[in-house]
């Protein structure tokens, strides 16, 4: 299930194609119909007794350049992982041909790290070349143990008009203790809470959002996106742009959804990401002189 929450955090990434049409067929559904939240991102989701898979597709209006720049590489993960209330910290650590990173998930008040679930990944370029970048994000634990499951492929496509699509699928095991953790929050702090896709409708003829873990990865899913989004847009405007103004951007994005995503006013949103990233920081600094958990 922890695994699965470093997923569901990660979900809105671009795919990019090469001239190969079949490439950018994944991604002319998400220009041409209406995606999650009115946003040019779709997400297949299945969630079975035993296992949950997943197929999200997106596009961004920026080159593809740009894009394999940011989902290549975990410090471009990490500054926008980062945008997400549940994500504490994020640091890099040494890793040899593999990049790795670890990620501290938590509630969505600050919590310091220690204090916080810390999970691994590695992060691996598969192919490389002119319009198109595949990679895998895959649990740390599998890696060492020589499994495959877990993973996260994850294309990036360069399509028509100088934009990109991202495409992540991944199918996550759901163990007993997995779906114990689900049914417990779900019917308590995530009751309420709902996603972006309709379910049917009430006895008023009036849309019903769909609610459980599909609508958790669905939120999800259009909070990563929008964090890719204010990563590629603040680069674009402003490769120095303070933290501030690129944490103010996410969050106005954010509230256009607050149905879905609200979770904290602005004035504490924006204090407990100073706190977050100033401890990601020291955190990198601590792995760098060798120290660190």
């Amino acid at each position: 299930m922890r695994r699965l929450a470093v997923l569901l955090a990660l979900a809105a990434l671009p795919a990019a194609a090469q001239e190969t049409p079949d490439l950018r067929e994944p991604f002319r559904a998400v220009l041409t119909q209406p995606g999650l939240g009115g946003l040019a991102l779709q997400a297949r989701v299945q969630v079975g007794d035993d296992v949950v898979d997943c197929d999200i597709r997106a596009v961004v209006d920026h080159p593809p350049q740009g894009v394999m720049e940011l989902l290549g590489d975990v410090r471009g993960w990490c500054d926008t992982l980062l945008l997400h209330p549940n994500v504490k910290a994020c640091v890099r650590e040494p890793g040899g041909e593999v990049q790795r990173m670890r990620f501290h998930l938590g509630t969505k008040h600050f919590q310091p790290a220690a204090l916080s679930r810390p999970q691994r990944y590695a992060l691996r370029i598969e192919r490389r070349e002119e319009g198109f970048m595949a990679l895998r994000l895959q649990p740390e634990e599998t890696v060492q143990a020589g499994r495959a499951d877990g993973a996260a492929r994850i294309e990036v496509v360069a399509i028509e008009g100088g934009r990109t699509g991202v495409r992540l699928r991944y199918r996550e095991p759901l163990g007993a203790g997995a779906r114990l953790l689900a049914a417990a929050y779900f019917a308590t702090f995530g009751r309420d809470k709902v996603g972006f896709s309709t379910a049917g409708v009430d006895a008023e003829g009036r849309p019903v959002l769909i609610g459980g873990l599909a609508g958790a990865i669905e939120r999800n899913a259009v909070r990563h996106f929008l964090a890719v989004e204010t990563h590629l847009a603040a680069k674009a405007a402003d490769a120095d742009m303070p933290l501030e103004r690129r944490l103010a951007h996410w969050f106005a994005l954010s509230e256009r959804h607050a149905r879905q995503l609200h979770e904290l006013d602005w004035a504490e949103y924006l204090d407990i990401k100073l706190r977050e990233f100033a401890q990601s920081a020291e955190l990198q600094r601590q792995v760098e002189a060798g120290g660190g958990d």
